[in-house]
């Protein structure tokens, strides 16, 4: 075999042997994920906390107006781009949002990140709890406008 066809053969196995479409590294989702499209009249509900969408483009954490769920206190904290909702294994001590009550709007919702959710719930001697969730994909409409996104999650969130 000449030289020049032994270098065609390398060339032709590395172009087929790299993928930019190669999926093999997103984390399988772990049991117990729930999926949802969130939108401004949607959400996922994490037992009376719920995550919803907010235009431009950034999560709606709330919840109830009244009742024991009044008093619940959260905050949020992006871990980057990860490679799928069970690649969030941790929860993070610190990069959190200012805990807030009722609601929030100003955590970017961004494709490809994941995030973990602190939740104290009052009604429960301020016990806290988490959540872990993962945006898969942004929802347009029709007319190419960002209306939300859809999203994978776990809670309660034990690592």
């Amino acid at each position: 075999m000449s030289l020049a066809n032994a270098l065609m053969i390398c060339l032709i196995m590395t172009a087929f042997s790299c993928s930019k479409d190669d999926d093999s590294s997103t984390v399988p989702d772990p049991d117990g994920t729930l999926s949802a499209n969130i939108t401004e009249s949607t959400s996922a509900s994490l037992n009376g906390m719920f995550v919803a969408w907010y235009p431009p483009n950034n999560f709606w954490l709330h919840t109830s107006d009244s009742g024991p769920d009044f008093y619940t206190m959260f905050s949020m904290c992006d871990m980057g781009k990860v490679n799928g909702l069970g690649a969030i294994t941790t929860i993070p001590t610190t990069g959190y949002t200012n805990e807030v009550n009722m609601q929030s709007k100003d955590m970017p919702c961004e494709l490809g990140h994941g995030y973990v959710i602190k939740v104290r719930w009052w009604k429960t001697s301020g016990e806290i709890y988490y959540a872990r969730l993962y945006v898969s994909e942004l929802i347009k409409n029709n007319s190419g406008t960002l209306i939300g996104a859809k999203v994978k999650y776990q809670y309660p969130f034990v690592p």
